[in-house]
């Protein structure tokens, strides 16, 4: 090896312990905790690339368990910008997961850092130079503006899992419909679940699994309708998380992050839209042919649409082809393919 290409290797390696990475994101009631979740997805990758990492999390609360392993702080760094300014330097990589932040703040932090990732999810803002990450499963749809010094990672290849979906199994597929699992984020704003619920007590033989969120407000709604046949999960992991996606026959849920890991499990779903900024995953899904879509939360006959689709579900060839769709789309991969372009760059 000459000495010249081992004064790069060297340097690079050098380049790479020096290198940290901040993430900034946001949670709590009406927000949830998907930013969080797809953030630590990320976090695990450059973890396992012996990047340190820690998370700025604007949020009212406390920092979110999921984090755990990772240091982190809680700051409202949106309204307190000079406060975050003094966390960067030209050695950082700044994450941005937020709804909140403008466009003239992702400037900023983006001149005062080594690098900067935005995640977006529907074209938000007109974003800096750096990395944009749009995992959604038809993000390269979306009309992004062309501009040398953006790379675009684009489309379910770079949609981030957390580590414990980064592997699955086939799913089985029972031939009669013995378990139902009902998750509708950390927060569960739109009140789905005690309605989703309700439905399905319309079959008693069937187990059902409601994953309670810790910014939950409607637990008591809940209870009202709770049967021998039910079973609340509080604050599930991932671990936990995983193990019930693969046992259910069936899922109902909103349409975030979480339609992206029972994808990968091939978790026949049945989806509710919650929020404006899931259209690009419903209509993607849709075209994939994965998920049995309900509508929107706001449409009146949204319950009567669960119930018509649920009955259809009940044939074991439907939930077969839905599983393979779901399973064939997604490999779980997408944090460890953005993390090495970042290394790479």
């Amino acid at each position: 090896m000459s000495s010249i290409l081992l004064k790069l290797l060297v340097s690079a390696v050098k380049m790479k312990k020096e290198l940290k990475v901040l993430i900034l994101t946001e949670a709590g009631e009406n927000i949830g905790l998907g930013h969080v979740y797809r953030t630590f997805s990320l976090a695990q990758a450059f973890h396992c690339k012996g990047v340190p990492v820690k998370f700025l999390i604007n949020t009212q609360s406390s920092l979110p368990q999921i984090i755990k392993g990772f240091p982190g702080e809680t700051l409202d760094w949106i309204e307190n910008s000079n406060a975050l300014f003094e966390k960067l330097d030209k050695s950082t990589v700044v994450v941005v997961d937020s709804y909140k932040a403008s466009e003239s703040l992702c400037e900023s932090i983006r001149e005062r850092v080594a690098n900067a990732v935005f995640f977006d999810d529907y074209l938000r803002i007109n974003y800096p130079a750096g990395f944009v990450v749009n995992g959604s499963i038809n993000a390269v749809d979306i009309e992004y503006a062309a501009k040398e010094e953006c790379c675009y990672l684009l489309g379910v290849d770079y949609q981030v899992l957390r580590e414990e979906f980064w592997s699955s199994e086939k799913k089985r597929i029972n031939k009669q419909v013995n378990e139902v699992l009902i998750t509708f984020g950390g927060d569960d704003s739109t009140n789905m679940t005690p309605q989703v619920l309700k439905v399905l007590r319309r079959y008693p033989n069937i187990n059902k699994k409601i994953v309670v969120g810790r910014y939950f407000q409607n637990i008591k709604q809940l209870l009202e309708h709770k049967d021998d046949t039910t079973e609340f999960i509080y604050y599930p992991n991932a671990k936990k998380m995983k193990e019930m996606m693969f046992d259910a026959d069936i899922a109902i849920s909103s349409c975030g992050q979480t339609i992206y890991e029972l994808a990968r499990m091939g978790t026949p779903t049945i989806s509710i839209m919650v929020s404006e900024n899931q259209k690009n995953n419903v209509l993607g899904w849709l075209s994939i042919g994965f998920i049995n879509h309900a509508g929107s939360w706001l449409e009146p006959q949204v319950m009567e649409k669960v119930d018509d689709i649920f009955k259809t579900l009940l044939d074991s060839s439907v939930r077969k082809k839905c599983s393979s769709l779901g399973q064939n789309a997604i490999d779980g991969q997408g944090a460890m393919r953005i993390v090495d372009k970042i290394l790479i760059d």
